[in-house]
């Protein structure tokens, strides 16, 4: 069977810095300034009974946010806000980890272009992704019980929408291993220092050429500087619910 991939590297651990300024009793601006390491995110997956290979990715990004705040009490203690403003990643990159579990010489033709249908591979590469500078959209929706005059409790709804595009992929990690599938002899290893640059790192254009460095469009492609590929996006949607403490210095 064949799935689309789905999912958004917004869910995960953040932690949240807010300062702000109420100049009337209704209205204010705030800045925020968080961290995020999302939840590990499967980006692909290939299984046979000879051949598993998967690919996950974590993302982390720190963000400023500055926003509008709109404070409106009722009753004694209540209060219900709402807070709106763009987000803007000062930095972030994607983390991808690929594992392959190859019984059926799949990596050795691609490594060589020769079929050597015996030759099994174990596979491990993990890599770092950066993207452009991009911005997005952030809104939350609140109400807090004031504890003291001092201390509030609040529970609050965010949703972020916001997807940033991909300038550069650099390899951290590459660990081919090859054996011998009949006798299970090891064959050879090859890691990233074997390798040529085009291998290594990938920056992201928007329109691929015959004179773009990449051998799919381009037979004459310079193997020692980066593939050039389409760019692609990330997605960094979320959805959450969020409950803390608010200190006020009057």
């Amino acid at each position: 069977s064949i799935r689309p991939v789905q999912g958004t590297q917004g869910p995960g651990w953040q932690f949240s810095f807010n300062m702000g300024y109420m100049f009337h009793p209704n209205i204010g601006v705030e800045a925020q300034i968080s961290y995020l390491k999302s939840n590990p995110i499967l980006l692909g997956r290939n299984v046979t009974p000879t051949f598993n290979a998967e690919h996950t990715v974590i993302g982390q990004r720190l963000d400023v946010v500055p926003q509008l705040v709109l404070s409106f009490q009722f009753r004694e203690k209540w209060s219900l806000y709402s807070k709106t403003g763009v987000i803007i990643p000062l930095w972030g990159k994607s983390s991808s980890e690929i594992t392959i579990d190859d019984r059926e010489g799949r990596v050795i033709e691609a490594f060589i272009g020769v079929p050597s249908p015996i030759t099994f591979a174990n596979v491990r590469i993990k890599a770092s992704t950066f993207g452009k500078f991009s911005y997005g959209f952030q809104t939350r929706l609140g109400v807090g019980y004031s504890v003291l005059d001092w201390l509030t409790v609040f529970g609050e709804v965010k949703f972020v929408a916001l997807t940033i595009r991909s300038r550069e992929d650099r390899a951290d990690e590459i660990n081919l291993q090859f054996y011998n599938g009949q006798t299970g002899e090891n064959g050879f290893a090859v890691t990233q220092d074997d390798l040529d640059e085009i291998d290594k790192r990938t920056v992201f254009v928007n329109e691929l050429t015959e004179n773009s460095n990449n051998p799919d469009v381009n037979p004459n492609a310079d193997p020692s500087r980066p593939l050039e590929a389409l760019t692609r996006k990330d997605n960094f949607n979320q959805l959450a619910v969020s409950f803390g403490l608010r200190f006020y210095i009057r």
